[in-house]
């Protein structure tokens, strides 16, 4: 069985989201555009295996070292 992603890890995914819908209440073209970015980068750094990043080192994520 897949881990569900804690809060932490899903933090970025959460902000994005949150500015997009942000912006489009508050009719301001360029939040949610800040949103999509965010919400993409997040989800190309788990797809490319980046992850979050703990104190130990650049290399160790919460995906594995």
């Amino acid at each position: 069985m897949k881990q569900l992603l804690r809060l932490e890890e899903s933090a970025q995914f959460i902000m994005g989201i949150l500015l997009y819908f942000l912006g489009i209440y508050l009719a301001l073209p360029a939040v949610p555009l800040l949103g999509v970015i965010l919400f993409a980068h997040a989800a190309m750094d788990r797809i490319f295996g980046y992850g979050t990043k703990c104190n130990k080192g650049f290399k160790y994520t919460h995906l594995g070292k």
